[in-house]
């Protein structure tokens, strides 16, 4: 039977429009599937298509596409790092991922948010019966070739833990490329969000490199290496961790107020259960990673915990379900959304962890969404993600996981927000002269007090509107004070400069 083009667009159309009248009518849940570039998906036209094809009939509603994997790109020029050897020149992957999820015509608009790599610089790949996977060669132009001196170490001097490198966090001169970096990403493209991943140290015995010891020593008037147990440089290097996050949070918002920041955050055996257990927890002191912190500050807007547990074994379950109700009471006014190893359950292992993700809490509180890792292998086995998406979208022997497409929820901080944030640099007699460790004292409608990082960058976040004063002071410069004014759903920003004291040295 013959049905003209113009037919099938309309069929198309009111289909699509009947997807989103759906969408409209069901209860908000953020749902996303990771999609890493190591393996197929959006390599090519063809693969985004597919990809997000996958993604709507499984009615999910975002994906954290690889933008950068590790110094490489997965979107075209950048000033800062080559692309990706498995990009073709003439493919911008981002920018088609981008296209084809917010492309209405086929479906509801899903979310694209932008999968940042955060420290790791190269992998060294040891596989044993897994998947092929794509690699990238080190160009000249990679960060890993131009920059050896910003390269992590451990505390016996090694420059790979066996499994790859990584770029010291302490580091300015890295602190300043990741921003650069991710701004980069965040300016050029239409992305709904920004994703931070391995936002982390190795382990306690990592972070070692000359440039951060010697910061590090300056700051605490100390000389030699810091043993990895003591407390001011176990709490100096989360700092690190925390400046990079807070910098980027803001200066995105300020570009794009509706930008999503969010974060894969450590949440590894063994689980937790309350406030007190949190400096014991894997996150908090082996990687340094102070997610807790960030979520009470406000420096990110989704928190994703990486809640990879096999649902068969009965004590990762209960890990499961501590670490998810112990982030989703600990959302502090933001969203978090459970993230879920799918790679290693089965399909029934997978919707038995979501319906545990989505309980409510004992202090009567629920979780804002759901994430799968990952699109490629949502079992382990590529080729089991046609059953896994129509397990989650159809009935078995039990009601389905997603029936229907949905929106993302609402995020009230930004669509009707009260507060406002405060930015800027601290420098010392001219703008070449970052202030690393300045102090900055603000007063107003309410009182902080903040420090500046490597960069000179200092922050804050969710401020009540008014007036506000603020004092800054460094060794050997005269204390400043400016004046500024916060407004709400606004960044306001404040460079302070000082003036070097008479006979003072800097």
């Amino acid at each position: 039977m013959h049905v003209s083009k113009y037919l099938v667009v309309v069929a198309i159309g009111v289909a699509a429009a009947a997807l989103v009248a759906r969408a409209d009518n069901q209860t908000p849940e953020f749902r996303a599937f990771w999609a890493d570039a190591w393996h197929e998906g959006f390599q090519s036209p063809a693969q985004v298509s597919n990809l997000i094809s996958g993604i709507r009939f499984a009615n999910c509603n975002a994906i954290f596409v690889q933008a950068r994997k590790r110094g490489d790109a997965y979107y075209q020029a950048s000033p800062f790092e080559p692309v990706a050897a498995s990009v073709a020149a003439d493919f911008d992957p981002l920018a088609e991922v981008i296209r084809a999820a917010h492309d209405t015509n086929f479906g509801p608009r899903l979310e694209v948010h932008a999968w940042f790599v955060t420290y790791p610089a190269t992998t060294i790949m040891r596989l044993t019966n897994k998947p092929p996977i794509i690699t990238a060669s080190l160009t000249e132009q990679h960060p890993f070739t131009l920059h050896p001196d910003w390269l992590d170490e451990s505390d016996a001097g090694l420059k790979s833990d066996g499994t790859g490198y990584s770029f010291d966090p302490g580091h300015p001169a890295v602190q300043k490329h990741l921003f650069n970096v991710a701004m980069d990403i965040i300016s050029r493209y239409d992305v709904d969000g920004f994703h931070f991943d391995h936002a982390r140290y190795l382990t306690p015995n990592w972070g070692y490199n000359p440039v951060s010891v010697a910061r590090f020593n300056t700051l605490f008037q100390r000389t030699g290496k810091p043993l990895a147990s003591d407390p001011d440089w176990l709490q100096f290097r989360r700092d690190q961790i925390t400046a990079q996050v807070r910098k980027i949070y803001l200066s995105a918002i300020a570009l794009k107020p509706d930008l999503k920041i969010s974060a894969s955050t450590v949440a590894w055996a063994p689980g937790i259960t309350s406030d007190d257990q949190w400096p014991t927890t894997v996150a908090y002191r082996t990687a340094l990673q102070d997610w807790r912190a960030w979520m009470e500050e406000g420096i990110l807007d989704i928190n994703v915990p990486m809640d990879f547990c096999v649902q068969t074994n009965p004590v990762y379950a209960r890990v499961f379900s501590d670490w998810a109700g112990f982030a989703t009471d600990h959302k502090y006014s933001r969203q978090v959304v459970i993230g879920q190893g799918s790679w290693i359950n089965s399909i029934a292992g997978t919707l038995a962890q979501i319906q545990a993700a989505r309980q409510t809490t004992a202090a009567s509180n629920t979780a804002d969404g759901i994430a799968l890792y990952s699109y490629a292998f949502p079992t382990g086995k590529a080729s089991e993600r046609p059953a896994f998406i129509a397990a989650l979208t159809s009935a078995t022997n039990q009601p389905p996981a997603f029936p229907a497409p949905v929106p993302v929820p609402d995020m009230p901080w930004k669509t009707q927000p009260t507060k406002g944030h405060l930015m800027g640099y601290t420098l010392g007699g001219s703008t070449s002269n970052a202030l690393d460790g300045a102090t900055i004292t603000l007063s107003g409608p309410a009182q902080r007090k903040l420090t500046s990082d490597a960069t000179g960058f200092y922050g804050a976040v969710d401020l009540p509107p008014g007036a506000y004063t603020l004092i800054a002071s460094f060794p050997g410069y005269v204390s400043g004070t400016n004046t500024c004014t916060i407004s709400a759903g606004k960044v306001t920003t404040q460079p302070v400069m000082l003036d070097a004291a008479a006979g003072g040295s800097h």
